[in-house]
């Protein structure tokens, strides 16, 4: 969402830009200051273009074959075509230097000002051949002269995060200009595929022959179609007036929007991912925080005036430090406040932060021989949200790896098998006994083989999977293109969080008795604590119910959800019902906690923590 925000900011400067140069081009007087920046580029281009013209009459002077007749006619053509020549090449320069930027945009611009007679089509295509054929060209250059560290840089890193590198050196073989071409061809594909001939070394002759190739085939159509719709918009304007340009504004972000969604729809990967955006468009489990939570935020306000104290949700769990579990709560501090001897908290270890690599894996050898712990196990951040920097270690060196790119301190923990569940808890001040307010079942979700279909491909056809295509692809890269045999179970993803793939079901039909006992029995030495959500695997939801054999995974403050919201049969009414009420619950044991003496904590406070949230380096694993 990002990127296309910033292009489409970037497409409304060019647009501008071109519309400036069409008001100029058509003798009209401009009404803003800008035009004093815009007159001088032109006369710069006209100043180059006397400079032509007296070069040119030296050199009719030479030609004394030429006939006297002739020789005047040429004169009073020369100012003009010199003009246009200088100000074709002076625009198809910029819209080389524009490719860099967006080639898309760059070829839109260029139809649009081919239409509007500031530049001549060919000068617009040329302009962005040469633009995308050097871009092009660089990206191979990176992966020649720096090799495999080409992918560290931040660009390449991202376009790279979902593709195959083993993959791609077996395509190459025999089939460079097939490559090439169709990846010219297929949206977010380019830098990746380009940027790896480079490193895997294939010859710059037959790369670049492809590549003008490719780009010669690709150019004349974008800028071609830009040209054919703009033609029409450019003398609606010219008849209309100023009052039109927010209209055709919007009619070329609509061609944009329509000629991105044509390229990525000539393909059968491209419709899929199509499909995807629109499920995550369209289904509000997957929408970002703020229009979920902007309901909730009103309906805080109402609490805040009806409670006296806008900050009272922070003190529901005056033991949990900092602001209640707000943010930057330390899971190492959290485990060690339960009861230990419940026999229900998974075994761990915190290893303290260092630079010394052998000191932490020492400690991480010690923890798994007093546990008798085989691979693999969980390392994760004993700070971080959202199942940030968690992996399922499988072996030393991966262990290794891990503890040398993160140097902060790491929760060590064993790896229990069985289902994961959210099940939020909470008592209040003045009761003795907690309650469950709800479950949340959480589903990593699997695909079966069918030995036709490669893992890529079963993603992409799956109705729920292909939403969450991106991170799924990037999590499987390597085995992308494999093919599973008839009924083989295929899992996607290892962690139960739903932004990083999991699948969450309302799990409130496993609420019992039982249960809260045995969450009040592991929470009875723990002073302050009223309000979050446990993390834990038990062997089935039955073991759940019957509160036996739960292992603890992780405790959640204030900032935790109440999860089973996301269940996908559940509507965007029924979650907004869930979160004020589980709002409200905040509000009111923080009241309590109020009248019982705990401080009540600043505005100034929250910002603080989250501005150390947002500040912090959060660690990420290379899936």
């Amino acid at each position: 969402m990002k990127v296309l925000v910033r292009r489409l900011v970037l497409f409304g400067l060019v647009t501008f830009a071109a519309a400036w140069a069409v008001w100029l081009w058509l003798g009209f007087d401009p009404p803003l200051r800008a035009d004093l920046v815009t007159m001088e580029i032109f006369n710069h281009a006209q100043a180059y273009a006397a400079e032509l013209q007296a070069f040119a009459r030296d050199l009719e002077c030479v030609a004394l074959h030429v006939s006297d007749a002739n020789r005047e006619a040429a004169l009073e053509r020369l100012p003009h075509l010199e003009r246009a020549l200088a100000q074709d090449v002076f625009i198809a320069a910029l819209l080389a230097l524009f490719v860099f930027a967006s080639e898309d945009l760059a070829c839109i611009a260029a139809g649009i000002l081919a239409a509007s007679g500031t530049v001549s089509l060919l000068a617009a295509m040329v302009g962005c051949f040469c633009g995308i054929f050097a871009s092009d060209v660089l990206l191979y250059c990176l992966g020649r002269v720096l090799g495999e560290r080409a992918f560290k840089i931040r660009f390449i890193a991202r376009a790279a995060s979902g593709a195959s590198m083993t993959r791609l050196r077996d395509r190459f073989d025999g089939h460079v200009f097939k490559i090439v071409f169709m990846t010219r061809f297929i949206p977010g594909s380019r830098v990746v595929t380009y940027v790896t001939a480079g490193v895997l070394r294939i010859q710059f002759p037959r790369f670049a022959a492809s590549l003008a190739i490719a780009a010669a085939v690709w150019t004349p159509i974008l800028v071609g179609i830009a040209h054919v719709v703009g033609r029409p918009l450019i003398e609606w304007w010219a008849l209309s007036g100023w009052w039109v340009l927010p209209l055709i504004l919007a009619a070329l972000g609509v061609i944009y929007m329509g000629t991105l969604l044509l390229i990525q729809s000539l393909t059968n990967r491209g419709r899929r991912h199509l499909r995807g955006r629109w499920l995550r468009l369209t289904r509000w489990e997957y929408w970002p925080a703020l229009p979920i939570y902007l309901p909730v935020v009103i309906y805080g306000i109402y609490l805040s005036i009806k409670h006296r104290g806008s900050t009272l949700w922070a003190m529901c769990n005056p033991g949990m430090h900092p602001l209640s579990g707000l943010a930057m709560e330390s899971k190492s501090d959290i485990l060690a406040a339960l009861n230990s001897k419940s026999g229900m908290i998974a075994d761990w270890v915190c290893i303290p932060p260092s630079n010394l690599l052998d000191d932490r894996v020492a400690v991480l050898h010690a923890f798994r021989t007093s546990q008798a712990l085989d691979w693999p196990i969980i390392l994760k951040p004993d700070v971080g949200q959202r199942g940030e920097g968690v992996a399922v270690i499988q072996n030393e060196s991966a262990a290794r790896r891990y503890l040398s790119e993160n140097t902060a301190a790491i929760i060590a923990q064993r790896y229990i098998e069985g289902q994961e569940f959210g099940v939020f808890y909470y008592r209040m001040p003045n009761q003795s006994r907690g309650q469950l307010f709800s479950i949340t079942e959480k589903v990593l979700p699997e695909l079966v083989g069918d030995g036709i279909h490669s893992v890529e491909q079963l993603i992409l056809n799956d109705v729920r999977a292909v939403a969450q295509a991106a991170h799924y692809l990037k999590v499987n890269r390597e085995r992308l293109y494999d093919v599973p045999a008839i009924g083989e179970r295929i899992q996607l993803v290892e962690l139960g969080t739903h932004c990083r793939g999991a699948i969450f079901l309302d799990g409130n039909r496993y609420q019992s008795d039982r249960l809260a006992a045995s969450l009040d029995h592991v929470l009875e030495h723990y002073e302050g604590f009223y309000f979050g959500r446990f993390d834990l695997r038990v062997p089935t939801g039955d073991a759940l119910m019957a509160g036996q054999a739960i292992k603890i995974l992780e405790l959640n403050g204030v900032s935790s959800e109440s999860t089973d919201i996301y269940d996908p049969n559940n509507s965007l009414l029924t979650g907004w019902r869930k979160l004020c009420r589980q709002w409200r619950l905040a509000f009111e044991i923080g009241a309590q906690n109020r009248a019982r003496g705990a401080a009540v904590p600043r505005w100034r406070e929250v910002l603080t923590v989250l501005r150390t949230h947002r500040a912090r380096q959060a660690y990420e694993v290379d899936a």
